[in-house]
């Protein structure tokens, strides 16, 4: 279902139904499915809506929409050709929105990126046809022109070598080289009759209008320029009207669905922050009771050994004590034996003397 609508979605945008293509895109990503659990599809709608949105100078809200795919693009479920393929598109919006601001140095690296994702044809078309466009807004048109003429040689009917095509008769129209531009011209018309895209075909009956204009064929130049007005008008139609009052409905849906994701995403990320601040609070807390209780068997072994000591202390000064009496009463003894000595000896010389 989902690649049907995205292969719509391309088809619309190739022919310029950008209000169709924009109500393809916002079904995708509005879906819950998608909401859920990004996918390539999600991303390429996105893509889409930023070109669409650039191409009608709506420069803010494609910037909108590329922020929107940054910001799923890493949860964004997809094969690694997918991946290279919004990749691709994603630097080209940018160079695109660089380009519209007049940055065309800028530009350049991102052009380049793109075509380091490039996997066919209609890629490298983009790609030189983009290279093709700022060497002309920087005034080199030798360059300029080799691009275009690259792409006029390749073998394809995408709506980008129409492009590159109507760009290449603009240079030309520049240069006034009015008989280059009216034969690319009528090969980017043989390619539009097989696209069908309205607004191209109207810009390119304007400048065929104002070459008939230059070379003073009013009547052809009055007549495609009231091609081209009527072209317009039925663009500008009133279903149209009320298909972009109806896609402003979507946007504004979109933008409050995205704004809810983002507070879930940011509450979700509040109470993980909430827990893990509980679980460290706890671990520091059981920590604090263990070197309590540490503390605190440390102490009791203090005072075990310190009653122990006390029992012993008491117990060696009874014995010095003991031992002290003993001693005592042997110095008593020595002392008299001593004394009964000293008579003895003190008897003896009395004897010796008489």
């Amino acid at each position: 279902e989902y690649f049907a609508m995205s292969r719509l979605e391309r088809l619309y945008y190739y022919k310029g139904w950008y209000m169709k293509a924009m109500a393809v895109a916002f079904k995708i990503i509005n879906s819950d499915d998608h909401r859920r659990q990004p996918n390539y599809y999600n991303a390429d709608a996105y893509n889409q809506l930023t070109r669409a949105f650039i191409r009608m100078r709506d420069y803010e809200t494609a910037e909108f929409y590329i922020a929107e795919l940054e910001r799923v693009l890493p949860s964004c479920s997809m094969s690694e050709l997918e991946k290279r393929d919004i990749l691709f598109l994603l630097n080209i919006n940018k160079a695109a929105l660089l380009i519209e601001a007049k940055d065309y140095q800028a530009a350049f690296p991102l052009i380049k990126a793109a075509e380091r994702y490039a996997s066919s044809v209609e890629q490298n078309i983009a790609v030189i046809s983009d290279k093709g466009l700022i060497y002309v807004l920087l005034g080199d048109n030798k360059f300029a022109e080799e691009c275009f003429r690259k792409i006029e040689q390749m073998s394809s009917s995408h709506y980008l070598k129409s492009v590159a095509l109507f760009n290449y008769a603009l240079l030309l129209c520049q240069e006034n080289r009015f008989g280059e531009a009216v034969e690319v011209i009528a090969a980017c018309k043989r390619l539009l009759a097989v696209q069908d895209i309205h607004h191209l075909r109207s810009a390119l009956l304007r400048v065929e209008s104002d070459i008939f204009y230059s070379i003073g064929n009013y009547a052809d130049g009055y007549k495609c320029l009231r091609q081209a007005i009527e072209i317009n008008d039925s663009i500008l139609s009133v279903d149209n009207i009320r298909q972009i009052m109806k896609l402003a409905n979507e946007q504004e849906r979109y933008k409050l669905l995205a704004s809810i994701d983002r507070l879930d995403i940011e509450n979700r990320t509040h109470n993980i922050v909430i827990i893990i601040a509980g679980v460290l609070i706890l671990i520091l807390l059981l920590f604090i009771l263990m070197v309590i209780i540490k503390n605190r068997k440390k102490s009791a072994l203090i005072e075990l050994l310190s009653s122990k000591i006390r029992f012993h202390r008491k117990s060696y000064e009874k014995d010095i004590s003991h031992y002290e009496v003993k001693l005592e009463d042997k110095r008593r003894e020595l002392n008299e034996y001593v004394t009964v000595i000293g008579k003895a000896e003190k008897a003896l010389v009395e004897i010796n003397n008489i």
